[in-house]
């Protein structure tokens, strides 16, 4: 399974985001998550990071409750700070799953 995650803050939190996110206080992401990806962009809203996160399907539920301590580790200390998780597939699985339920 893939995990989109999108973390998103004003840019005057820079400096104390990325303080947060290496403190050696910050919940690991757990061994099995592979990171294939990530990106980062500014907007005139802030600053965006994009991750694109791979999860064998027997730990997503163990996973989605580990992210959830990592953002609210992250939301308690970085003013403006969201995060977002989008479960999904990749375009070929998901055209696979979707056949599946097409009318015939």
């Amino acid at each position: 399974m893939l995990a989109l995650l999108e973390a998103r803050y004003p840019a005057d939190s820079m400096k104390r985001a990325i303080e947060v996110f290496m403190s050696p206080e910050m919940p690991k992401r757990p061994d099995y998550v592979r990171e294939v990806g990530s990106f980062t962009y500014t907007t005139h809203a802030g600053i965006r990071s994009l991750f694109l996160l791979e999860i064998a399907d027997e730990h997503l539920s163990h996973y989605v409750a580990s992210q959830s301590e990592r953002s609210v580790f992250m939301q308690s200390r970085i003013p403006g700070f969201e995060v977002e998780i989008h479960i999904g597939q990749s375009v070929p699985d998901s055209i696979a799953t979707a056949l599946k339920q097409l009318p015939r």
